[in-house]
């Protein structure tokens, strides 16, 4: 009847997908180094009968409760918090995931501040900084992106391809960057 029932899950409404997990999950806690959910073992044979009837189901049934934890850990990355759950600690990248939109927008503002730059016939930067709305120190920060090694532009923007821990905040604190490109890749994590 299990079976059956993870057969059908994907095709359920989600008001019965809800009363089923409200049914069965008492509680989640989301801890730094786990994920713990405290599911009502007692609920199980109600919820996968064939015949079930998504009315006559508790919402919170009676009995005794079975925490299931599943080591997690949270990672910071860019302005979001990822959750990574067991197995995907240290994992190889996936060739073709998103990159970090962060990091894309960073790249996109400093080849947008290079082409002012080398357009712009001379201005200080601290005039080419207030045209566009920024600091001068982050007008300069930003600048300097703009002199990654092209290899690393390509992995990011193309391939989705970035080092695990890559974000933007990583690469504004990097600061002035190795001028040799295949230095700039091992400094970065690109290797």
């Amino acid at each position: 009847n299990a079976a059956e029932l993870a057969r059908r899950w994907p095709a359920l409404p989600a008001s019965e997908k809800r009363a089923i997990l409200h049914a069965l999950v008492a509680r989640v806690d989301v801890r730094p180094e786990a994920v713990d959910v405290s599911v009502r073992p007692a609920a199980l044979p109600e919820v996968v009968k064939p015949d079930l009837d998504i009315q006559r189901l508790p919402t919170r049934p009676d009995g005794p409760t079975k925490v299931l934890s599943v080591p997690a850990r949270l990672q910071r990355t860019g302005m979001e918090t990822k959750l990574l759950i067991q197995g995907t600690f240290g994992a190889a990248p996936q060739p073709h995931r998103q990159a970090d939109r962060s990091v894309l927008r960073l790249i996109a503002l400093a080849r947008r501040l290079s082409d002012l730059v080398m357009n712009s016939n001379g201005k200080p930067i601290q005039d080419l900084a207030a045209e566009v709305g920024l600091s001068r120190s982050y007008f300069t920060r930003v600048f300097r992106l703009s002199f990654l090694a092209p290899e690393i532009t390509k992995a990011i923007i193309q391939q989705g391809r970035q080092p695990r821990g890559f974000n933007a905040i990583n690469l504004m604190r990097a600061g002035q960057f190795a001028l040799p490109w295949l230095d700039q890749r091992s400094e970065l994590g690109f290797d």
